[in-house]
């Protein structure tokens, strides 16, 4: 076997050894909300019924400082998500890995913080990976 056949052969391993999840994997919108300017706190109803494994959120309008996301599940369980990050407007978090892998969520509750002095309100949208 000649080298250009061994690195051929073992990329399309490594292709093939990926992961099914990841390459198929969907962000789905699961709330938004409309941030008031200083701290506070919003809760918002999660209807889609699916179960979702993971959690992003993303910063539009303005930035914003987010501290805590708590997930609350169909069964009543909350997922407590301290993400103590702020975001840029346009920026997104990493993704979130919830607790006890695909779980149907049915609403989450954002603690976050956006300065007074800002003029835009920012929009946080908060995804679950399908």
């Amino acid at each position: 076997m000649n080298l250009r056949s061994f690195f051929t052969i073992t990329a399309l391993a490594g292709v093939l050894l990926l992961p099914v999840h990841s390459i198929h994997a969907e962000w789905k919108v699961l709330a938004v909300v409309k941030a008031n300017k200083g701290a506070d706190r919003d809760e918002v109803s999660v209807s889609s019924g699916k179960g979702y494994s993971k959690v992003k959120l993303k910063a539009d309008g303005a930035d914003v400082e987010i501290k805590s996301l708590h997930v609350v599940y169909a069964n009543g369980e909350i997922d407590k998500l301290e993400v103590r990050q702020t975001l840029s407007e346009g920026a997104t978090t990493l993704p979130l890995d919830l607790r006890g892998g695909e779980r149907v969520i049915k609403k989450v509750i954002l603690w976050y913080k956006t300065p007074e002095s800002e003029k835009r309100k920012a929009i946080v949208t908060i995804y679950g990976e399908d």
